[in-house]
């Protein structure tokens, strides 16, 4: 059985991958807890590249940064995986959508559930 388990989760690798990543990025997209505008200002001032705002102004709008993420998962892969593929991408556009924030681009790219797939994305 654990031999079996195994496998499994070596087949699963590209899935988990993608997983991983779109979890990690869905807490930064989601409205409930972070504020998408301040979170990128924040992390671009620590990085010097805008100054803290003053009272009556956005954080970003000094110098407005497009900000580019890929989204990788695996849409057309077999099973449940793209079941949850396609509502972590709803997720992650509806976050964007409620952020209202015009300087953030998500691209998403199909993994198809295979390593070679997702290494191509």
């Amino acid at each position: 059985m654990h031999k079996k388990f195994i496998k499994r989760l070596q087949n699963c690798n590209s899935v988990i991958i993608a997983s991983v990543i779109a979890a990690g990025l869905l807490p930064m997209l989601s409205g409930c807890s972070i504020n998408l505008e301040s979170a990128v200002a924040s992390q671009l001032t620590k990085m010097n590249f805008i100054t803290q705002k003053t009272e009556n102004e956005s954080p970003l709008s000094e110098r407005r940064i497009d900000t580019k993420v890929a989204l990788l998962l695996p849409l057309n892969a077999a099973g449940h995986a793209a079941i949850v593929a396609k509502e972590m991408k709803q997720a992650a556009e509806m976050a964007l959508f409620e952020s209202n924030y015009s300087g953030f681009h998500m691209l998403v790219k199909d993994t198809k559930g295979t390593a070679e797939s997702a290494a191509a994305a």
